[in-house]
């Protein structure tokens, strides 16, 4: 980001950790292209659970659940309607609400194929949790395919990740 941030102008919209642990200031003063940050809070506590559980018997996935806060899409929307970027980076495919259907100057980092992940779990579940991961996973096998054609770079840490996410489109 200090990269970037030195070199183009850039605006930021994520989820913090409560306690926040981003410091504006500190990242404002090592990135001076940096002209926007806002910050929300990500969802916690037991009505985030009572979300989740009602995403299981909705067909919902559970994990976008904590990142679900109208506010933080309403301002995505309306930062791409009123402005053009170069780039628009998102960080995760639990940060894609909010977004247009096509991003053709969007950047997809999913890190690990989300997919693959719930493979490992459901391989080392009980049988509960092996139903409700076997759930999941096929939600997100249908995620991760739209996401695949809605961004113009999608990227992954490993390339077996990369082979997996090339095979499913």
């Amino acid at each position: 980001l200090s990269f970037i941030g030195q070199r183009h102008d850039c605006d930021i919209i994520a989820f913090d950790r409560a306690p926040a642990t981003c410091d504006v200031r500190a990242l404002k003063a090592g990135c001076p292209g940096l002209k926007h940050v806002s910050l929300h809070r990500e969802r916690g506590g037991p009505l985030l659970r009572v979300d989740q559980l009602v995403d299981i018997f909705r067909g919902g996935l559970t994990w976008q659940a904590r990142y679900r806060l109208p506010a933080f899409a309403e301002e995505v929307r309306a930062a791409i309607q009123a402005n053009y970027y170069d780039a628009i980076h998102v960080d995760g495919i639990q940060l894609t609400q909010g977004l247009p259907h096509m991003l053709e100057n969007g950047v997809l980092s999913i890190s690990d194929c989300t997919t693959l992940i719930y493979k490992y779990k459901i391989r080392a579940a009980g049988r509960l949790s092996r139903l409700l991961f076997s759930q999941q996973r096929k939600l997100v096998v249908r995620r991760e395919k739209s996401l695949h054609y809605s961004f113009k770079v999608v990227h992954v840490v490993t390339e077996r990740d990369a082979r997996y996410l090339r095979r499913l489109n």
